[in-house]
């Protein structure tokens, strides 16, 4: 596990000494014998290149770290299958997500078909099968699989993707599994919550047929009203009388047939004029009249005819009035207001009638009256006499008839028959007399009944002997009531309850009376009462409810046989309030004080608490009671059934731990999850939210549009999901949304409808945030890219190194050769006593190409060695501006993608400015953006320039007064990352380079 390179040194010819120690783990091999420095700098290239893979293989490490990570917070497992071998490999959510420890199973697709449900293994394979036959690269499938470890089954969607060959055949195929089983149990509370609004849906439409029924109903009232105003109008115009009627304004809105004949004005020529106008026929003009003081009863004072009858609103009175042809007429005059339904006046009816005739009858009736009233005198003294006699005789018939008819009207109006039966020297009972009810109790006449001479004859067969005991053995001065049955007429059956009194008759016999009284309902009633306690019994003591019964004011008294099983005590000692000694003490006071208030106001309950059973143990117990009524609705006390719920409290308990685990679980998931009705939300929750920036309340009843407020994108997305769901019945796809803040999120959403035949019923969906997985996805493309650019690095780094120590061993050597030749010369002319200045100078010379062949040689030792990093350039030439001459920076936040030795290309530019500028007074460094975005960086002075055949030539190794290896360092450096540099500036004007950074390689 150590992470330290391992390198071993070997002599030649020692292969397979080097060959085992590589396959013991040794990183390195380097042959001796070599030159020495040779194989040092070999050395220090090996342990560069192996500490650049350790780098990348540590990024790789991570980089699978986080996409682990990022499998098992999204719950999403991978898998990749090898087509040639048949091996599986699964990420360590797919493990988990089967129930298996990651890495403890090798996987085949056999051992994992063994794990689907055994109902969709068949769907699995067909779907795999199907896309390869079929030439498709991706393919989709949802299944169940059993858990492993629990035995749970969870419902998973797979997705699956086929990798080729350039010839077309799969090689490989791999995919991704993502546990929904939340989601369908969220999709089974959709569907029964669709079914709920279904019922609500269909009682809505029973309630709009009641409403259609009645408004037709109202339809018909209002016909029958207008056609029952139609028959009024009718009434009113073939009336006798004279009729006419007016409104609250006076005008004429009726003019009858005989109005018609006693004015000779018609209808037409009346009907809606005012002002009195119905007053000119009468009276030759415009003038009230009777049905105008209904109207004004305060002007009744001034109203100057006969009136002879004022009841209430009503009017009569009679005048004489002279008619056209100069005869006297009189007429009775009646009027009376008109109301409508709601008690409100409307106007009023007159009616008028000649009575003419009839006080002409009047008056001759009045003398004949005086007439006879004088021979009525006279025959009044003869009538004093004849009713004196007849007085006397009359008053008796009178008490007679009022006794007898008294008697009847009692008789034909009591629902009872009344007897008597005279006792015979025979023995015998004759019926003499009976009245009453006879025909509705027995379904004969009186005649009948007195012609069978004993109306024992009507008694029942089973019943006679209790006749004969409790009636026809009567002795004088006794009575008896008893009840049975008789035979109607028609054969039915009937109950009695009947009366009978013994007495002695005024000539000495002896008479039996009494009464008949129907009492075949209450039978029936006492009968039905007894079958429904007996069905009741049979129900209570059949089931497994515990039922008991009390009265008004008292405890319970009775127990069904499954109370007292339970309970295991007799009845005597669970009466009353002998039962609460089986209650748990913890429950007593609660359960006493639940169940006193609602019998004290009369209304049912339910209490829980815990009864005793009769082994001992306390079982949960629910307790409903209900108010119990009799016939006639009157309290009587209260009736209540008891269940045992403790497996049902267990269950519920169990059931909301683990709904308190779901909703955890569901509150804690990346998922959203909502529903869409009519474009509209209609339920969301928290993960929702919390994706989106909105709360609950500024979701709910918003459109979708509030995540794409632009019509071309909102058109597009909707689009793109109508054909899925048109096509699959669902649609799953991932797209950016725009949260509340502003900011848009990566996400993947599956949507499908509630009711795939109906889509205006809503859709189910849900929402995934995957902009952490895009992140890291990013995140892993920009490793594996930055390990691309390390690996091309080094290995141009390599080729420099070797081509550098080729080289610079090279001119060390000819400056060797020169510092040698020339301290032989010197020591010569030394011995002779010549000047050996110019040799030294020659040999110092020398020495200073070696010194800076070998600083050269450190510097580009360490070009491309380490890894390129992001840079700033005001913080790149910040060495280079310690020198005199100023640098105008206009680069800001300017940053560039490249080796760590960027600072030595300014500061090489820098002193080759002053080394070669000539007179220059200040530097400029800026940059622009070219329409391919690539981005160009300038470095620009004042001074003489470069000459234009000299632009190319100076990049290259040594060319220059001096080493000529300061501008060759400089491309050498901007090329690891692909950087390049030209000169552009024009002679005599100064020197600008140029340095072009590629697209990608730039942040500004």
């Amino acid at each position: 596990g150590s992470q330290v390179p391992f390198i071993i040194f070997t002599g030649r010819g020692r292969e397979e000494v080097a060959i085992e120690a590589l396959n013991s783990g040794a990183d390195f091999y380097i042959q001796k014998g070599g030159d020495p420095k040779t194989q040092f700098a070999e050395l220090t290239n090996a342990i560069q290149q192996l500490a650049g893979r350790q780098k990348a293989e540590v990024a790789v490490r991570k980089t699978r770290e986080i996409l682990q990570k990022t499998e098992a917070l999204a719950h999403l497992g991978s898998w990749a299958l090898d087509c040639k071998t048949g091996d599986l490999t699964w990420s360590d959510e797919t493990y988990r997500i089967f129930g298996l420890d990651p890495g403890g199973r090798t996987m085949t697709y056999e051992a994992f078909l063994s794990m689907i449900h055994p109902d969709d293994r068949d769907l699995v394979d067909t779907a795999y099968s199907t896309s390869v036959a079929d030439g498709e690269d991706t393919y989709t499938v949802e299944h169940r699989l059993i858990r492993a470890d629990t035995g749970e089954t969870r419902c998973v969607v797979e997705h699956g993707e086929h990798l080729r060959d350039e010839s077309g055949q799969i090689i490989s195929s791999i995919g991704m599994v993502y546990d929904i089983t939340e989601r369908k149990l969220a999709e089974l509370d959709l569907l029964q919550n669709h079914k709920d609004l279904q019922a609500a849906y269909e009682q809505l439409t029973s309630i709009e047929e009641e409403l259609r029924t009645s408004f037709d109903d109202l339809v018909e009232v209002q016909h029958q009203f207008l056609e029952s105003e139609r028959r009024l109008a009718d009434i009113i115009d073939f009336l006798p009388d004279a009729t006419f009627v007016i409104d609250e304004s006076g005008h004429v809105i009726a003019w009858n047939r005989a109005m018609e004949k006693m004015t000779g004005i018609l209808k037409v020529d009346m009907l809606g004029k005012s002002d009195y106008a119905y007053a000119v026929p009468f009276y030759g003009e415009a003038r009230p009249t009777l049905i105008d003081y209904v109207l004004r009863p305060d002007k009744l004072v001034d109203y100057p005819y006969n009136i002879s009858v004022e009841d209430g609103d009503l009017l009569e009175g009679e005048i004489a009035l002279a008619s056209p042809g100069g005869r006297e007429v009189t007429l009775m005059v009646r009027a009376s207001p008109l109301y409508d339904r709601k008690g409100r006046r409307v106007g009023a009816i007159e009616i008028v009638r000649d009575i003419t005739a009839q006080k002409q009858a009047e008056a001759e009736l009045r003398g004949n009256h005086e007439e006879l009233q004088a021979a009525h005198e006279e025959l009044t003294s003869i009538e004093e006499e004849l009713r004196t006699s007849f007085d006397d005789l009359a008053r008796s018939q009178r008490h007679l008839q009022e006794s007898e008819d008294l008697y009847r009207r009692i008789s034909e109006s009591i629902s009872d028959a009344v007897y008597v039966c005279d006792f015979k020297d025979t023995g015998e009972h004759i019926i003499s007399r009976i009245t009453g009810a006879v025909h509705e109790i027995t379904g004969y006449t009186d005649e009948e009944v007195l012609a069978m001479q004993c109306w024992g004859h009507l008694v029942h067969p089973d019943d006679r002997p209790i006749f004969e005991r409790e009636i026809l053995s009567l002795s004088p001065n006794t009575s008896s009531t008893t009840e049975f049955r008789v035979v109607r007429k028609d054969g039915s059956i009937r109950w009695l309850h009947v009366s009978a009194n013994c007495i002695r008759s005024q000539n000495g016999g002896t008479q039996l009376y009494g009464g008949l009284h129907d009492i075949t309902g209450r039978k029936k009633a006492e009968e039905a009462l007894r079958e429904s306690e007996q069905h009741f019994r049979t129900l209570a003591n059949s089931g497994q409810a515990l039922i008991w019964m009390s009265g008004l004011d008292r405890g319970p008294d009775y127990f069904n046989e499954q109370w007292l099983a339970f309970t295991g005590r007799p009845l005597e000692e669970e009466v009353d309030n002998g039962w609460i000694e089986g209650v748990h003490p913890d429950d007593r006071a609660k359960c006493v004080r639940i169940l006193k208030a609602p019998v004290a106001r009369r209304e049912p309950f339910s209490a829980i608490y815990r009864l005793r059973r009769n082994d001992g143990e306390y079982r949960w117990i629910q307790d409903d009671g209900t108010p119990r009524y009799d016939t006639w609705g009157n309290l009587i006390g209260f009736v209540g059934h008891c269940l045992d719920v403790t497996e049902r409290r267990e269950t519920e308990r169990k059931l909301q731990k683990t709904a308190d685990l779901m909703e955890n679980i569901i509150r804690v998931a990346p998922t959203g999850i909502g529903m869409i009705v009519d474009k509209v939300f209609t339920e969301v929750n928290p993960q929702l939210c919390e994706i989106t920036g909105y709360s609950r309340d500024e979701l709910i009843g918003q459109s979708v549009r509030l995540f794409y407020p632009e019509e071309a994108r909102y058109r597009a997305e909707r689009e793109v999901m109508r054909e899925k769901i048109e096509k699959t019945g669902k649609c799953e796809r991932e797209t950016r949304l725009l949260r509340k803040d502003g900011t848009k999120s990566d996400v993947q959403i599956s949507i499908a409808p509630i009711d795939q035949e109906d889509l205006s019923r809503g859709m189910a969906f849900t929402v995934l945030d995957i902009t952490e997985n895009k992140a890291m996805e990013q995140e892993i493309e920009y490793h594996s890219g930055e390990l691309l650019r390390q690996t091309n690095s080094l290995a141009i780094a390599n080729k420099k190194l070797t081509l550098m120590n080729s080289i610079t061993r090279h001119d060390v050597l000819n400056q060797l050769t020169i510092l040698f030749g020339n301290l032989s010369f010197a020591q010569e002319d030394t011995e002779s006593g010549k000047d050996i200045s110019n040799y030294l100078s020659r040999v110092r010379s020398a020495a200073d190409r070696i010194q800076r062949q070998i600083e050269f040689t450190r510097d580009y030792t360490d070009v491309g060695v380490k890894a390129p990093e992001w840079q700033r350039i005001s913080d790149a030439i910040w060495s280079a501006t310690q020198n005199k001459l100023p640098i105008d920076d206009e680069t800001g936040d300017l940053a560039i993608y490249a080796d760590l030795m960027l600072v030595r290309v300014f500061t090489n530019l820098m002193d080759n400015t002053i080394r070669h500028g000539g007179p220059v007074s200040r530097v400029h460094i800026r940059y622009r953006v070219e329409d391919n975005s690539d981005l160009v960086l300038v470095w620009e002075d004042d001074g003489i320039g470069i000459p234009a055949v000299k632009k190319e030539e100076i990049f290259k190794r040594g060319v220059g007064e001096n080493t000529g290896l300061g501008l060759f360092l400089i491309r050498e450096i901007l090329g690891i990352t692909n950087i390049t540099i030209t000169e552009t500036g024009k002679p005599g004007k100064g020197a600008r380079f140029e340095m072009l950074v590629p697209e990608g390689m730039y942040r500004i």
